[in-house]
This record gives C-alpha cells, structure tokens and sequence, in this order.
C-alpha cells in the first residue's frame, strides 16, 4: 500500500509532478515505506533477546549502505559532466516547459 497506492494517487495530479518539492517528498516517503519494510522482515530474525525494534546497528548499516552509495557515486562521476552542455540543442532544452 505504501509503495503503491499513496504514490501513485499523489502522482495523479498534473501540479505534483511539476513541483521539485512534492516530488521530493514522495522520494522520500518511499525510502522510509521500503526501509520499514524491509525491516518489518529483517527484524523478527533477531528473536526474543533483541531489546526494543530497533538496534544501533540497524542505523549503523543503514549509514554504512547510504554512504557507500555515496561515496561510490561520486567516484563514477568525477570528470563526467553532468548534462550534455556541448550538445547542440542544449540551450533549447533549458528553455523547454511543458505548459
């Protein structure tokens, strides 16, 4: 429900999805849908002993995974442009609005 539903009926107007800000929002609605999901699953496979939901480690893997991704990212794009300035019809695609 959360990864489908409540995006997919926030994406339905045409103003969402021209607004950087809500679609951010829904970014990151899905991150935290699919990290309580996943960890919904994870979770119980630690048994009876684990004190409370969540551990230290959980937000130490986390930190670990994000910042790996990061980090990784980073590296792949150094000395890449990020948008095809040299192309011809760049200018034009800057200008581009769809209403």
């Amino acid at each position: 429900m959360a990864h489908f539903v409540v995006p997919f009926l926030a994406l339905l107007p045409y103003a969402v999805k021209q607004s950087a800000r809500a679609l951010r929002l829904i970014a990151v609605w899905l991150l935290v849908a699919h990290y309580v999901d996943v960890h919904w699953l994870i979770a119980p496979a630690r048994g009876a002993a684990a004190h409370g939901v969540f551990h230290w480690l959980d937000l130490a893997a986390f930190l670990f995974v994000v910042g790996f991704s990061v980090a990784f990212a980073v590296w792949r794009q150094r000395g890449h442009a990020l948008a095809a300035a040299w192309a011809p019809a760049y200018e034009r695609a800057l200008e581009y609005r769809s209403r």
